[in-house]
């Protein structure tokens, strides 16, 4: 049965740690498996519920013998680190992470615990087939996406000679999808305008520097700050009639041209499947790292009349969404 919790006093001076569902330990055995997460509640629930199904379907059911114990940050990142802590104390037996910084978060928090990756950052091992250590599960394919990324807005802006890119510079991972994009943009004979942006704060200098530098289109790296503040950049974005093409989910649906991710439903069936085979004995150090093999293109078709840009037939005819 789902139970709200309220606020955590002690966490950040009464800090949003919401956790959307928390269950009562069952009698008996009951495998305890935590959830990381920077989403808000309402965003994490659909993952939530595909690792439930995946679970469910073999043997482990919420409320026999299962306890998920759920903690998101509700977009604020700086709470993961207080949040991993706790999942730790709780005494789970796996914590599943959902993208890079609470996958990092997890990995500070624990060296012994298995963390299971859903959306990870394949920057974190030497070797994805003998990964080690205590943590496996299912990367992004970062820098692939960033050089889909660069083709994708080529394919939207075929004229386009100058095209900004948004990165965190605290992200390793943005390293090298950053390498991965100049290697595509180099090839189509498109010069990359590099902007950082740590936190939000930072939004209003890093869309003047497109500005300054007459950018004809944007590509926004996949990026926990980036998605809690994702209306704030597709606004910036239209502010400055910029097309622009995304590696996180739900920019589409709030104005965002363009949006490439993969199938988080897959992702999360995925990373189920690794809950399973440690809760049976596996250890993380001995199961490859897998990678997505399904991806979802988002057009918003509303977009792109108010740019006063006509899409290609091509780009549209293989979008699995078309937003009005």
């Amino acid at each position: 049965m789902l139970r709200r919790r309220t606020l955590l006093a002690g966490l950040g001076g009464g800090l949003f740690y919401t956790p959307f569902a928390v269950w009562a330990q069952p009698a008996g055995r009951s495998n305890r498996v935590g959830v990381l997460s920077y989403l808000a509640p309402d965003q994490l629930q659909a993952f939530v519920r595909t690792l439930e199904q995946t679970l469910q379907a073999q043997g482990y059911v919420q409320g026999k013998n299962l306890t998920l114990v759920i903690r998101t940050a509700n977009g604020r990142l700086e709470a993961l680190p207080d949040l991993a802590s706790e999942l730790v104390k709780s005494e789970v037996e796996i914590i599943v992470a959902i993208a890079p910084l609470s996958i990092r978060a997890a990995h500070q928090a624990t060296s012994t615990i298995p963390i299971v990756m859903a959306i990870g950052d394949p920057a974190l091992f030497a070797s994805l087939a003998q990964p080690g250590g205590n943590i496996t599960g299912v990367t992004a394919l970062a820098a692939e996406l960033a050089g889909k990324q660069v083709e994708l807005i080529k394919e939207a802006l075929p004229a386009a000679k100058q095209i900004a890119v948004l990165r965190n510079p605290n992200q390793p991972v943005h390293v090298a999808k950053l390498e991965r994009a100049e290697t595509s943009a180099r090839a189509l004979g498109i010069r990359l305008i590099v902007v950082d942006a740590r936190k939000a704060e930072d939004f209003d200098a890093a869309f003047s520097v497109m500005e300054k530098e007459r950018a004809e289109g944007l590509i926004v790296f996949a990026d926990g700050v980036f998605r809690a503040a994702r209306k704030v950049v597709v606004d910036m974005a239209a502010r400055l009639r910029l097309p622009a093409v995304y590696a996180s989910a739900g920019f589409a649906e709030v104005g965002g041209l363009i949006e490439y991710v993969p199938d988080f439903d897959e992702t999360f069936e995925r990373a189920g499947s690794f809950v399973v085979r440690i809760l049976r004995g596996a250890r993380p150090a001995d199961l490859p790292v897998e990678q997505p093999s399904r991806f979802h293109l988002l057009v918003n078709r509303a977009t792109a009349s108010t740019l006063g840009l006509a899409l290609p037939p091509t780009l549209l005819l293989r979008a699995d969404q078309i937003i009005e």
